[in-house]
């Protein structure tokens, strides 16, 4: 973890459960697909230490060749959680930079950067062609990847670790809470990565992180 610094250039977030109110995008295609019972030995055996051999057994072969009808359901009917209109207008008003980085889809991850005005995407990525799931993708963010990803683009940009405040709701954002100067667990049930964060604020409404950037 980053020394720590009283102003940021950079606050990133995590999508599912912070931007957005839904926990887990993947479960909602579960869900729409009805594949939940035929994953959860493969994301036990492989959600944590492999998953872009996940991604290949789910998107690659089960909801290969499905309607993407689900998919586009899914994006189009998710809702920002309270008060993230006003706190990112209130970052970009300071001058700080806002990034999302998500093990979701990049379709989901550029509404909310339409949305919201963000200033930079990391996500995974599915193809949709011909409206259907064609099973190809690309998957850039792994379990524990998001440390990595953030620490290469604060070097490529020349902004210094202890200037970026990340907020994250689960134990796959533990990677990047570990590089940055101000980490936030953000209406979370893991008390593995309440454990790795300087605060942890028990509601939903992101406004609450502005006591703690500011």
């Amino acid at each position: 973890m980053a020394a720590r610094t009283d102003s940021f250039r950079l606050v990133v977030f995590d999508l599912d459960g912070v931007i957005f109110r839904h926990n887990n995008f993947y479960a909602q295609m579960h869900d729409k697909y009805g594949t939940r019972e035929q994953t959860r030995e493969i994301e036990d055996r492989y959600l944590r230490s492999d998953t872009h051999k996940l991604a290949e057994l789910v998107i690659g072969k089960m909801w290969a060749g499905r309607s993407a009808e689900g998919y586009w359901d899914i994006i189009s009917g998710s809702e920002l959680n309270p008060g993230v209109e006003e706190t990112i207008r209130h970052l970009k008003e300071k001058g700080i930079e806002t990034m999302i980085i998500t093990s979701a889809v990049e379709d989901i991850a550029r509404k909310a950067q339409k949305m919201l005005g963000i200033d930079h995407v990391f996500a995974n990525w599915m193809e949709i062609e011909d409206e259907r799931i064609t099973g190809r993708f690309r998957w850039n963010i792994l379990w524990d990847s998001k440390g990595k990803i953030l620490a290469d683009f604060c070097r490529q940009k020349g902004i210094e670790l202890k200037d970026v405040a990340a907020v994250g709701d689960n134990e796959n954002d533990i990677s990047m809470m570990e590089e940055v100067g101000l980490s936030i667990a953000f209406n979370s049930k893991s008390d593995e990565l309440k454990n790795h964060c300087d605060v942890a604020i028990e509601s939903n409404n992101l406004g609450e992180i502005l006591k703690y950037t500011d």
